[in-house]
């Protein structure tokens, strides 16, 4: 069950990344969607709730977190 919630959260922050958002759940808050979810106590709407609460923007070229083809190598890593 442990693989199936880490795995989940992956793809969630990844979605959310590739749309141009992070999150800003605590560690606490973000377990306890995981695991509300993964156990049914919490339902789709209630996580897509919880989620839209927590989305930021990212600011494109801005943000903190490295973004596709920003701080790239002058050779491609595709090339490596």
């Amino acid at each position: 069950m442990v693989e199936v919630r880490t795995a989940a959260w992956t793809l969630m922050v990844l979605l959310l990344w590739i749309n141009g958002y992070r999150h800003d759940f605590t560690t606490d808050e973000g377990f306890a969607v995981a695991v509300g979810v993964a156990a049914g106590e919490i339902e789709l709407n209630g996580a897509a709730s919880l989620i839209s609460r927590h989305m930021v923007t990212i600011l494109r070229g801005r943000a903190s977190i490295p973004l596709p083809g920003v701080g790239l190598p002058s050779r491609s890593w595709r090339a490596w």
